[in-house]
Parts: structure tokens; sequence; C-alpha cells
């Protein structure tokens, strides 16, 4: 193989300079290039996890905020701290869990779309179907975590409000 790319550079080299590959070497190259190109990605996904974290944070905020005195009404009835916390702790595993589903299905979607429609119509050409299941649990279960530390501070400020401020309020 050395002795053919050294032929055809020899033959060539009049023309210009050329990169010449095997068709393993061809594949591993692009591979490469490829995965670098899409190396800004890591960046992406840990900024979409920092926002959402920051939105489920708002969120439960201002429905905390909303539902003072009913987390009031809940405490002089009897509730606990623990269930008051426990409460915001199931809301917010109820957004994360809704979240990852819709980005789940909405994501397959764009990635069918791309690799049946757009890579066929355009470039004449499509990839097999690949889901990493393992890199794929890792995401959803780190955006369930990070959804679970974000209610943190408003689910511990929910569990604190003194049920007479609380019934005051409004």
């Amino acid at each position: 193989m050395k002795d053919l790319t050294d032929t055809l550079r020899e033959k060539l080299r009049p023309r210009g300079e050329f990169l010449i590959y095997s068709q393993s070497a061809l594949r591993d190259e692009a591979l490469r290039i490829f995965d670098r190109s899409f190396a800004v990605t890591a960046l992406l996904r840990t900024l979409a996890i920092g926002v959402a974290a920051l939105g489920v944070t708002l969120a439960l905020t201002a429905l905390i905020a909303e539902r003072t005195r009913e987390i009031g009404i809940l405490r002089a009835t009897g509730a606990t701290r623990r269930q008051i916390l426990g409460t915001v702790m199931a809301e917010s595993a109820y957004l994360g869990v809704t979240g990852i589903t819709l980005g789940l299905v909405s994501g397959f979607a764009v990635a069918f779309v791309l690799m049946h429609v757009i890579n066929r119509a355009f470039f004449g050409w499509t990839i097999d179907w690949h889901t990493p299941s393992a890199p794929l649990l890792g995401i959803m279960l780190g955006m369930l975590l990070a959804c679970l530390l974000a209610a943190l501070p408003p689910a511990f400020r929910a569990s604190r409000l003194s049920p007479s401020e609380a019934l005051r309020s409004e």
C-alpha cells in the first residue's frame, strides 16, 4: 500500500500536493474531524443543563410564592416540614421527567428527520440509526439530578414557611 501511495504522489506532484488515504484511514480521518466539529456540543449541553436548572428554580420559586397561603394551611393542619419539602421535590421530579420525555421525543424526531429526509435530500445518503443507550441514560439521570438539585432552594424555603406568616400573606 505504501508503494502505491508513494507512486501516486510522485505522479501527481507536478499538479500539487495531495493527501492520499486508504479507505479505512479516510474513514478514521473523517470520523476524527466529525467528532472534533461536534466538540462544542459538550459546552452547549452544559449550558443547556444550567439554563434548565435555573428555569426549574425560578418556576418553583414562583409557584411557592403563589401558594404561600396553601402551604400555610397545610402546615397549620399538621403537615410537617419534611412533607412540604417532599411535595416540592416531587413536583421538581415531575418537571424533570416531563422535560426529559419531551426532550427525548423531540430529539429522536429531529434525528430521524435529519437522517432520513435532510441527508437523503441534500447529500443523497443516510446513516444507520444507533442509539447510544448508556450515555443517553447517563444524560437522563444527570438531568433529573440537576432538576432535583435546582429544586432544593425553593423546597427548603417552602418547608421553612411559618404557618402563621404564610396564612397572613395575600
